[in-house]
């Protein structure tokens, strides 16, 4: 963990306190860290105490003049164009008329409503694939279930289950199953 406060900032010399953490048997080590050079330092003025000293004293002058080169503005990507449609159709006719200027509820371009058609489009179409997959799973368990019922069924579960009684137990006559006709 590292910290630093204004108090700290001493020309081109910054007091940093440094420690593993924030528990109280850490102890702070103070690191002074100096600054030797900047961007623009080295072209514009001599290698020594007293250009550095001029560099500290133009730096501001120097940060702006190397804004338009350096630095580029960056356009926020805006909306998400699913929201923009969105915000447009179905909330732009509920919010008062005072606000339908506003950025979030203008109507979105051309391009913009045939993009999220196109995805919308698509999406229905996997989920309709995905919906078809899963029934026919359904119905191939249920095709699955049917036949076991059909082939093994409740009287065959309980044949298996009932051993037929043995011929001395039952005076050399054995008991038929449900479902079997005497004899």
């Amino acid at each position: 963990i590292f910290s630093c406060n204004q108090d700290n900032w001493n020309k081109n010399q910054l007091r940093v306190h440094l420690r593993k953490s924030d528990l109280p048997e850490d102890e702070i080590v103070d690191h002074n860290s100096i600054k030797t050079g900047f961007y623009g330092m080295k072209e514009n003025y001599p290698k020594s105490a007293k250009g550095l000293k001029t560099a500290i004293a133009n730096r501001q002058k120097d940060i702006k003049a190397s804004m338009p080169e350096l630095l580029k503005e960056i356009e926020a990507p805006g909306l998400n164009p699913y929201k923009q449609v969105e915000m447009y159709c179905k909330y732009r006719p509920i919010v008062p008329h005072e606000h339908h200027s506003d950025v979030f509820y203008k109507k979105p371009s051309p391009e913009v409503f045939a993009l999220v058609k196109k995805e919308k489009k698509s999406r229905k179409n996997f989920r309709g694939e995905l919906n078809k997959v899963k029934a026919d799973e359904i119905r191939k368990e249920r095709i699955k279930s049917n036949l076991e019922k059909f082939t093994v069924g409740p009287e065959m579960k309980k044949q298996k289950i009932d051993k037929p009684k043995d011929d001395e137990e039952s005076g050399g006559k054995t008991q038929p199953n449900k479902g079997e006709p005497a004899e």
